[in-house]
């Protein structure tokens, strides 16, 4: 089992369990290593930062990819490392970039490097754009493993392979099954493999996977395009179009629950700020059913509210009222939470 601490609440929990998978991303390798549970079928070498731009609009209805100089160690050689440009929320969403990360996983974030690389490789393949660092809205980062021996800085070498790995067939701990991957696209089929295996370890039946056919939560409609028009008529009473639409495209079939969480009162329904379509009913479900539990749940994770860059104080005050009330925040708590919130836009326009 798992020994861990609960580190909001405060105490230490016991789980028991068989099999225990590790998933722990970026910390895996070294959490295994801690354990000395055993290795992967190719070890991890190290970690690479991959930092994204939110900018206006460039392109809309179609993703582009564009060449750069830098180059790519891969086994298909394509003659250098893309960046991607795609219509998100009515901005682009550009990436990525590829540096070595040599300090702790919690402690990623862009630099002025990343933004100014990603920038300068959009420039010159789309020089007519003009884009400049006063157009980026939003900045973010993430970590992927490096699987390459000698890894190198600015040189693209990420592997697209993911590994399920039971650890008792080579000798390592028999009750640890590791499980680690690089890509959102391959996540659902990496959590299939990964179930079938600790079924297996349990001597249990593997019952058929439903995962390719599932959707995701609130995804289960015919057509969403009907949904949201169904939707329109149906709250035309109390909430605007562009709203419901907004609720639509972010919760599908679960936006009436997100309307219901504001339990009757009107204030639920209102918006948390003129540059967003967010109402306040959204806040108190991501706590209510989605297991918020700090500010930057509800502003990055749940909601979207600061993925297109600092949505304003008063929305983010406003934003921690709502969760200091249900959570019983002290007024300190509240904010240290603000103070967390705001360091995650070092690059935003407000």
């Amino acid at each position: 089992g798992v020994v861990a601490s609960d580190c909001i609440g405060g105490g230490r929990l016991e789980i028991h369990g068989r099999v225990v998978a590790n998933a722990a991303g970026p910390w895996l390798a070294n959490l295994n290593e801690r354990l000395t549970v055993g290795a992967l079928r190719r070890p991890v070498t190290g970690l690479a930062k991959g930092a994204h731009l939110v900018t206006r609009q460039l392109v809309d209805g179609y993703a582009v990819a564009l060449p750069t100089d830098r180059a790519v160690r891969a086994v298909v050689d394509r003659g250098g490392r893309h960046v991607f440009v795609i219509p998100w929320r009515g901005h682009s969403l550009i990436g990525t970039t590829n540096r070595l990360h040599e300090d702790q996983p919690a402690l990623i974030t862009p630099t002025e490097t990343d933004v100014q690389d990603l920038l300068e490789d959009v420039r010159r393949a789309l020089p007519l754009t003009g884009l400049t660092e006063r157009d980026v809205c939003h900045a973010f980062a993430g970590l992927y493993p490096l699987t390459t021996k000698g890894a190198t800085s600015d040189v693209y070498q990420a592997t697209a392979d993911y590994e399920v790995r039971d650890h008792s067939q080579s000798g390592g701990l028999g009750g640890i099954v590791s499980v680690l991957g690089a890509r959102y696209t391959t996540a659902r089929v990496l959590a299939e493999y990964a179930t079938d295996l600790i079924f297996e370890k349990l001597g249990q039946p593997v019952a058929q996977s439903l995962t390719s056919t599932t959707p995701l939560a609130g995804g289960d409609m015919d057509d969403c395009e009907t949904f949201a028009k169904e939707s329109v008529r149906r709250h035309a009473n109390h909430l605007d179009r562009s709203t419901v639409e907004h609720l639509v495209r972010h919760y599908g079939t679960e936006m009436d629950s997100v309307v219901a969480s504001a339990a009757g009162e009107v204030q639920g329904l209102r918006r948390l700020s003129t540059k967003r379509p967010s109402i306040e009913a959204e806040v108190s479900f991501a706590v209510d059913y989605e297991m918020a539990q700090r500010l930057t749940d509800v502003i990055f994770r749940r909601t979207g509210l600061g993925t297109l860059g600092h949505p304003g104080d008063g929305c983010l005050e406003r934003c921690a009222d709502i969760m200091a009330a249900r959570l019983s925040w002290t007024g300190q708590e509240r904010q240290e939470q603000l103070q967390q919130t705001r360091r995650h836009f070092q690059f935003s326009v407000s």
